[in-house]
């Protein structure tokens, strides 16, 4: 299973996976980034929020159950790869197929939520959880 999206200087994939080198066999998220110019000037800048991003999921992803641990990074071959915890949880599709429409101030809820993640994933530049 993966999800595909772009930002102005990347194409990202999320890869849901299984740590097959854990006794548990955790399932994990890979991102990966792959820097969309073949300008040595993009590539540096997505390298640097790439270094920044891991640091910062290591400092915060085991402190905010809103980010994920970070279990590795690495690069190679040109592309930049996150290795973090997978959360559990319902899709927004599953939700409404269980419990129908929300009403308004359940959607202002979720909005509300879903702002506060984004402004903590742009702490760091780009983020997805």
């Amino acid at each position: 299973m993966y999800w595909y999206y772009c930002t102005s200087v990347t194409c990202n994939l999320l890869y849901l996976a299984e740590d097959t080198y854990m006794p548990s066999k955790r399932r994990c998220v890979v991102k990966q980034l792959r820097p969309i110019h073949n300008n040595p000037q993009i590539y540096q800048l997505v390298e640097e929020r790439f270094q920044r991003e891991a640091a910062i999921l290591e400092e915060l992803g085991g402190a905010n159950d809103q980010i994920p641990a970070l279990y590795a990074y690495f690069s190679s071959g040109g592309q930049f790869y996150l290795v973090q915890e997978w959360i559990e949880g319902d899709t927004l599709t599953g939700k409404v197929q269980m419990q129908g429409l929300f009403s308004e101030g359940a959607v202002q809820e979720l909005f509300m939520n879903l702002l506060i993640e984004r402004k903590t994933s742009s702490l760091y530049g780009w983020g997805c959880k």
